[in-house]
């Protein structure tokens, strides 16, 4: 009778030890498709400010100011001097806008492990790209790629 007894209690162990084991990997599987369904709602907000800015610029110019572009800096001239500067400075990216006299400045979020690169291309470069770079693996390799043109939207 103990005997029996201690069987049904090392099944019942067994059986508790793999429903916890399952529990632990949905848990962590709805964790990271959580992660990665808010990461397509930041990117997602990110290609939409980005394309409407580029959209409305009539210029990427590559200085102004003491601000020089490269892959961390992009500038854009618009009409009525208005510009628009993104920035990745500090593992923040940084959106500046200036109009008339104001400067209104916003952190633009991108998700963990990732930091945007500006690239300039096609006819006279006015088919401007910000990649998102995902630094989590080894290798550095372009998540997304957000292009528009200058002065009209590119998809």
């Amino acid at each position: 009778m103990l005997f029996e007894i201690a069987a049904v209690m090392a099944f019942a162990g067994i059986i508790l030890m793999l429903a916890a084991a399952i529990l632990v990997g949905v848990v962590k599987i709805s964790r990271a498709a959580t992660d990665d369904v808010q990461m397509l709602v930041v990117q997602k907000s990110l290609a939409d400010q980005f394309r409407a800015d580029v959209a409305r610029a009539v210029a990427a110019p590559d200085q102004w100011e003491n601000y020089q572009a490269g892959s961390t800096c992009l500038i854009l001239r618009g009409t009525e001097g208005r510009s628009v500067i993104y920035r990745w400075e500090a593992g923040r990216l940084q959106r500046t806008e200036l109009t008339s006299g104001k400067k209104i400045e916003r952190p633009l979020p991108v998700g963990a492990r990732i930091r945007p690169e500006f690239r300039r291309s096609g006819p006279d470069q006015r088919l401007l790209t910000l990649c998102l770079l995902e630094t989590r693996r080894p290798v550095t390799t372009c998540r997304v790629e957000i292009s528009a043109a200058l002065g009209g939207d590119q998809q």
